[in-house]
């Protein structure tokens, strides 16, 4: 379970580094565009590592579970440095 969260808590940093920088050079409409680009390829990276990790285990619901917050409390925190890095271009 420790490697699968870590796995995912990665995939997370890659995500806010890549959010940061996208949605610093981006202009106004390309923002929901960016962002949905960059959810659908954590949903699919997050949903392969879980599926995966969980394919032959028991209690797949913590597995679940855990890799679930982790997912969520990265992209609140990813949402949070994006909101100032738009704040700050207007």
């Amino acid at each position: 379970m420790i490697l699968m969260n870590t796995l995912i808590a990665g995939i997370g940093l890659i995500s806010i580094i890549l959010a940061v920088r996208f949605f610093s050079d981006a202009t106004d409409k390309d923002y929901l565009k960016y962002h949905w680009f960059l959810l659908l390829i954590k949903l699919i990276l997050v949903s392969g590592l879980i599926f995966v990790f969980t394919y032959d285990q028991t209690g797949k619901k913590m597995w679940i579970l855990s890799g679930g917050i982790i997912f969520v409390v990265f992209h609140l925190i990813e949402g949070f440095l994006v909101q100032q890095t738009v704040n700050k271009k207007d």
